[in-house]
């Protein structure tokens, strides 16, 4: 039985770590290692870093690309970067239930196989057909759905990032497939040593991989010039953001934005939003969402699904949220409008907003 992933249980994993020398300088083959990868010092242009795990930079990035499957943390600046996190546990519940469908059709395939060699005419049926071509015969009749399924296990590996684990479990995959459909499988022991095999490959996998959480979140002290695509949440714990696209599967925090387009799933937060220049600035989030600022100096589009206005220039503390149905529930302090509405005027243009994030 495969090492099973559920939500909301711990699992400790033994993850190897790496730890770099910075700067980093640009290389003809990107940096890459499983587990978690700690440069000490600062990464600079040209370089792709690529970790199975968390990327800890102790300097500040620029120009660089950082790709990572539990989570980014750079403790200074990030100028004119791109920063992508992909959480790995959801493709690695889905290769996990291909795996254990793949064993049981092994397993299976093992007792259906002793039952035929058994049988009083096995030796007059080896006359004409060999083992492989009985096994063969075999799967298309009886295991129809194990192809797809050494396919589908295939891609979803091909989706995480390339690492010693994953290569041992796709070899097993191509192995197992080649002997069994092109019926080179010669014996009853070479289907229980595939099972073993691949059992073995998949716990690695699953071990290395799932140590992370549900989520693979970025956090940094300042962001220029960037682009950050998180699965999950986004936190600026410095000066702010400015002239940068953020997308977060999760919610954005950042003090100050400035030139700056934000889409979050569940919520951004920030504290003041500014812009020198048209149709740079927008604040996104899905249905269901939750949009915070601080003081907007500028008018400040913002959109919840297909819901859109343009906060007022000078308004303060504002919140937005939306359910799931598409009801607006807006919440404020302070407003320069006799009114207290904090949007511009509907029949005037909305400043800046242009397409979603996502355009």
């Amino acid at each position: 039985m495969l090492l099973s992933i559920e939500p909301d249980v711990c699992r400790v994993a033994i993850v190897p770590v790496t730890k770099l020398s910075g700067p980093l300088v640009e290389s003809t083959e990107p940096y890459r290692f499983e587990g978690d990868v700690v440069v000490e010092g600062d990464v600079s242009g040209g370089v792709t870093l690529q970790a199975g795990g968390w990327i800890w930079v102790k300097g500040s990035v620029h120009g660089a690309t950082l790709e990572a499957r539990q989570g980014i943390w750079v403790d200074r600046s990030v100028k004119w970067a791109r920063l992508t996190t992909r959480a790995t546990r959801i493709l690695l519940m889905q290769f996990q239930q291909q795996v254990q469908a793949i064993l049981t059709d092994l397993t299976q395939m093992c007792e259906y196989a002793k039952q035929i060699v058994g049988h009083p005419r096995y030796a007059e049926l080896t006359r004409s057909r060999s083992f492989g071509e009985v096994m063969l015969l075999l799967a298309q009749q009886q295991f129809g759905p194990l192809q797809r399924r050494i396919r589908s296990a295939r891609r979803i590996l091909a989706g995480l990032n390339i690492q010693e684990a994953q290569v041992n479990a796709e070899a097993v995959l191509n192995a197992l497939e080649h002997a069994l459909y092109t019926g080179a499988l010669p014996s009853i022991a070479e289907i229980v040593q595939f099972t073993d095999a691949l059992a073995e490959a998949a716990h690695r996998t699953i071990d290395l991989l799932g140590a992370g959480g549900r989520d693979a979140p970025v956090h940094t002290y300042v962001l220029i010039g960037s682009e950050v695509d998180a699965d999950g949440d986004v936190v600026i714990h410095g000066s702010g953001a400015e002239q940068s696209v953020i997308r977060a599967r999760g919610s954005v925090q950042v003090n100050y934005l400035r030139d700056s387009r934000v889409k979050a799933s569940s919520a951004v937060t920030v504290e003041t939003v500014a812009a020198s220049l048209n149709d740079s600035l927008l604040l996104e989030v899905e249905p269901g969402g939750r949009i915070r600022v601080g003081t907007a100096t500028v008018p400040t589009p913002v959109r919840i699904g297909d819901w859109s206005r343009t906060l007022a220039q000078r308004v303060r503390n504002v919140q937005i949220e939306s359910n799931y149905q598409g009801v607006i529930n807006v919440t404020q302090s302070t407003s320069p409008n006799q009114g207290g509405d904090p949007f511009c005027p509907p029949d005037l243009p909305q400043y800046g907003m242009g397409n979603s994030v996502d355009s």
